[in-house]
């Protein structure tokens, strides 16, 4: 779910004091002794282009030179690479995004042009080997003729399952790149435990987090609620309840709504065997598929029909106008 990581993405990173944690760890050295990261200052509007915001999410932040006689303008641009390949266009996206806020520049202050730092994220199922440089897209071009071609780099931060990166950092750096790296771990179970204890404080701000954690845990991984709730036992020694009671409330939604399916499926397999003799294997799976209203429906009427065959039709017409295959 695209939106899932995107939304914990910079729920995180448009913290300041965690932008700032993230540049002075991941960084290089040299960049950062460049940098007033004191300075930061979060800019709201994206740069990414609409029809790439599926694969790309971004934050901006604003800030100063160390050195007080450089005035020209710097920028921190953090790009979430969220899709689980690499997209091998990054650099030129890149440049289309740090063009577009040069243009943005231009039409309001004069020049220099801003300084653009890009930074990427990257927490895929692939192992990223995209080249990071803009002029290695390019295939065999005379020396003579390279003066044309644009030259820049890009800072890469791959907490893919593939890195072997250590994570550094302050304690909500660290909870957030753990969680991101651990996204698509097949353990993810065993070790959200350790990803939440780093946030297990008493103060509301910390309570905010977790729920962000919980959210994003829930949305965007295969765990059901139980081994969400047994990993915020064993780590926080509280209740999801207590700690987010819309989301209990959701699960509790949800078990009712199973529940519900459950007897539903079960009467109506018994009414189609009885009526009809055994259902085949695409007919118990296309059953399954039909939403609970129209199960509800097929219960009132299931008596009427004639034959398998005009079960099997009934229920490909509901599927079909809720817009299943």
């Amino acid at each position: 779910m695209p939106n899932s990581h995107d939304r914990f993405f910079k729920e995180a990173l448009t913290r300041v004091e965690t932008a700032q944690d993230l540049a002075r760890h991941y960084l290089p050295a040299e960049v950062v002794a460049r940098l007033d990261l004191e300075s930061m200052a979060l800019v709201k509007d994206s740069w990414v282009d609409p029809e790439l915001r599926e694969h790309f999410a971004d934050v901006l932040y604003r800030l100063k030179w160390r050195d007080p006689a450089i005035t020209s303008s710097v920028y921190l641009f953090l790009l979430f690479e969220h899709k689980s390949q690499p997209e091998k266009g990054t650099a030129v996206q890149l440049l289309q995004y740090m063009a577009q806020h040069w243009q943005a520049h231009l039409k309001s202050e004069s020049l220099p042009l801003p300084f653009i730092l890009p930074l990427v994220l990257y927490h895929g199922e692939s192992e990223w080997r995209i080249p990071q440089t803009f002029e290695s897209l390019f295939g065999e071009i005379p020396a003579e003729l390279q003066i044309y071609v644009p030259h820049f780099s890009y800072e890469l931060l791959d907490i893919s399952l593939h890195s072997d990166r250590k994570i550094v950092g302050g304690t909500l750096v660290r909870a957030t790149l753990s969680l991101l790296h651990s996204i698509y771990a097949p353990d993810l179970a065993a070790r959200l435990p350790e990803i939440l204890k780093a946030l297990a404080t008493r103060d509301a701000d910390a309570i905010e987090l977790v729920k962000t954690f919980l959210r994003y845990v829930t949305e965007a991984s295969p765990l059901d609620q139980a081994e969400v709730a047994l990993a915020v036992n064993a780590s926080l020694q509280a209740k999801v309840s207590d700690l987010m009671p819309t989301l209990a409330e959701k699960w509790v939604e949800q078990g009712v709504e199973q529940g519900k399916r459950s007897a539903l499926l079960s009467m109506l397999m018994k009414q189609a065997n009885r009526k009809f003799g055994a259902m085949d294997a695409m007919s118990i799976s296309q059953l399954e598929s039909l939403p609970t209203s129209d199960m509800e429906q097929l219960g009132e009427i299931i008596l009427d029909l004639t034959s398998l065959s005009e079960l099997r039709d009934w229920i490909r017409m509901r599927l079909h106008a809720a817009g299943s295959p």
